[in-house]
């Protein structure tokens, strides 16, 4: 009989050290998260299937190095709700497109390189010090299209990022060359005098981007130059 409650209670010891490994103000954010419910009342850690939210080490998506998270794969598991991943600083990765979230706040991230919180039901996004970001999906979200080039211009107006819009169209051009307070670029576009692409510029998009202090890239495609897909 002792040697069983001696065994228990060292496993009890082994979870709460485990417990202990993963960062207090991550682990309490992670949980709050889990714990939010939907409609019908079914946890975000149900839909994980995640049976002992007191064990990280259990929970799906979730890698953890040396005390801190670093990454996060939760891509089209039903989880809904406000996410909040305040502070992270060793979390470089975060998918968590396909879902039903309803706000994403990842403020004070440094270390965030590749966020994707696509296809959701986002209606605020809080993107503050996350210097590091090169990847971003926030498209196919409730938050209206100019909102969230609002919010990533914005974003990059703090940060050493600059906009490219090669591949926006002429609302998201617009919108880019009007609230910007820095220099953008075209990558890859040529010129819709030399053929009407709609991936090309028109020559006052041209001048726009000049005035900026940004460059045009001008691509050796010969769809975007002659239609035929042909080199001439």
């Amino acid at each position: 009989m002792k040697k069983t409650i001696l065994m228990i209670a060292f496993a009890l010891c082994g979870l709460i050290a485990f417990a202990q490994k993963i960062d207090k103000k991550e682990y309490s954010q992670l949980k709050t998260f889990l714990s939010q419910t939907d409609s019908k009342g079914k946890s975000n850690a149900q839909e994980l299937k995640i049976t002992d939210i007191q064990s990280p080490s259990t929970w799906h998506g979730v890698t953890v190095e040396n005390g801190h998270v670093v990454s996060i794969d939760w891509r089209d598991k039903r989880l809904v709700g406000d996410l909040s991943l305040n502070n992270f600083k060793a979390l470089s990765s975060l998918d968590v497109s396909r879902n039903h979230l309803t706000s994403l706040s990842v403020s004070g991230n440094i270390a965030l390189t590749n966020l994707n919180a696509s296809h959701n039901k986002l209606k605020q996004i809080d993107l503050t010090g996350c210097n590091s970001l090169a990847r971003v999906a926030i498209n196919n979200n409730n938050k209206p299209e100019e909102d969230i080039i609002k919010d990533i211009i914005d974003y990059l107006n703090n940060t050493d990022i600059i906009a490219d819009v090669s591949h926006l169209n002429l609302g998201g051009f617009s919108d880019v060359a009007e609230i910007t307070k820095k220099p953008f670029i075209a990558t890859h576009s040529a010129c819709r005098e030399i053929l009407d692409h709609s991936r090309n510029l028109y020559d006052y998009q041209i001048k726009q981007i000049a005035n900026s202090g940004g460059i045009v890239g001008v691509p050796f495609y010969s769809y975007f130059l002659n239609g035929t897909g042909k080199t001439e």
